[in-house]
Order: C-alpha cells, then structure tokens, then sequence
C-alpha cells in the first residue's frame, strides 16, 4: 500500500513539519526555551555569591575594635553616607536591588 498515494494530505504535512527548514525553527525554540532558564540561574547565583561575601565580612567585624579602613576592606559593596544627622558618626549600607539590570552594582 502506497501510503502517499491514499494520503497525500498527511504525507505532505509529514514532510513540511519535517523539513529541514522547520527542523531550523524547532531548534532554535529550544534553544531560546533553553537560555532564558540559564541567564536567570546564573544572575541569581552572581546574586547569591555577592550576598555571601558581605556576609562572611560581616562576620569579621568586631564591634569597637575594627577601624573604619578595615571596615571598608572586609566588606564588599559597602556604602557610606555622608553624614548621619549632622553628626561626625557615618552611616553604613550594603544595597541588593531586585531591578533586572545584571551588570549593576
């Protein structure tokens, strides 16, 4: 039995779903499905490896003993402030944002 013969209709859609140029689209779907799971991974693992640091210097901190240089040395992406009202004490902040901007400190 002549499957193309009696099925023209199917055989043509087997062949046009098969084709080389529909094998391109399939592939680039999967890999567009494939890389936004991968970059989102990776930003929340940079994230995750950031937060560590501030962390672990946090945990070298002593209170009245460490200077403000070794301060600034222990702890990674410290921000400090001008001024904390008008008074010669500084206030100190570490900043994660949750904005989608990947190369933003």
């Amino acid at each position: 039995m002549d499957f193309a013969k009696h099925f023209p209709a199917t055989t043509w859609v087997f062949r046009t779903l098969s084709g080389r140029w529909a094998r391109r689209v399939y592939l680039a779907a999967v890999i567009l499905l494939l890389i936004f799971p991968i970059i989102s991974r990776a930003r929340n693992a940079y994230r995750a490896r950031e937060f560590k640091a501030v962390l672990a210097g946090l945990e070298k901190v002593k209170i009245d003993q460490t200077t403000e240089a070794e301060l600034l040395k222990l702890v990674p992406r410290l921000t400090r402030s001008q001024s904390y009202l008008d008074s010669n004490e500084a206030l100190y902040w570490v900043e994660f944002s949750n904005s989608h901007d990947l190369w933003k400190n």
